[in-house]
């Protein structure tokens, strides 16, 4: 079997890769010990990485809405905006388990804000298609 076929045909299933991708590399970073990560000189520099880090997870949950064949609906962005602000309250509180590290609810607030910036901006890429 040809294997660029069966990916195609299998789509539903591949479309969410860079999703589960995604969501390691911000679990990863997160669970680093406190002295492994490189320390933030600028104090809203580590608000504006988790705003970043959630604006892209909650795009490609759209993404890959729109990749696995579904109509991108308010159904579909309330969804990615609940996968993606509970991911961020959970990651917060795993950060109580890693040394250095403690959880942080303005981070975690700003995980949503950047999660539902991601769908507004899915909003005006995606739904034009």
């Amino acid at each position: 079997m040809d294997i660029i076929k069966w990916i195609k045909e299998e789509k539903p299933i591949f479309a969410w890769t860079p999703v589960i991708i995604w969501a390691v590399i911000i679990l990863v970073l997160s669970v680093l010990p406190y002295r492994v990560t490189p320390q933030l000189t600028v104090s809203y520099l580590d608000k504006m990485l988790h705003l970043f880090f959630y604006l892209v997870f909650s795009y490609l949950v759209l993404r890959s809405f729109l990749r696995a064949g579904r109509k991108l609906d308010y159904g579909e962005a309330l969804f990615a905006l609940i996968l993606g602000g509970c991911y961020g309250i959970v990651i917060e509180v795993l950060q109580r388990y890693v040394p250095g590290r403690d959880p942080c609810m303005n981070d975690a607030m700003y995980n949503i804000l950047g999660a539902l910036i991601g769908i507004l901006i899915g909003r005006w890429i995606l739904w034009q298609r």
